[in-house]
């Protein structure tokens, strides 16, 4: 009977980290979705961006890629970002591809114009 208790317990206790560690991990990837508002860039190639990938400016995180697509017409990527709604940034605003780190991973530098009106 002891015995029967102690592996319940132990049971309990794994699923508990399990879930734990899932929320965790939810979090950190930030999986949420997005709050915010979206905005379009187009690009010649994507330079091996996906969908998740951080939008930064000045190394800080804004925003991420929620969507890729191709213009039929022109051919030409077309990257939809979606950036905090606190972070407003001016028109005139450019993009470019960066390397995350050596090991592959990239990420959209986003480089704030000097336009007064904001997008």
């Amino acid at each position: 009977m002891q015995r029967s208790m102690l592996e319940t317990l132990m049971g309990a206790v794994v699923l508990l980290s399990a879930v734990a560690f899932l929320s965790l991990a939810y979090e950190a990837a930030d999986l949420r979705g997005s709050d915010g508002y979206e905005i379009e860039a187009e690009f010649g190639a994507t330079g091996g961006l996906s969908v998740g990938d951080d939008v930064r400016i000045s190394g800080i995180k804004v925003g991420q890629i929620v969507r890729q697509e191709l213009d039929p017409t022109t051919y030409v990527a077309r990257i939809v970002i979606a950036l905090d709604p606190q972070i407003q940034i001016p028109a005139d605003t450019s993009a470019r591809i960066t390397a995350a780190n050596l090991f592959g991973g990239n990420h959209l530098e986003l480089m704030p114009g000097a336009d007064l009106e904001m997008l």
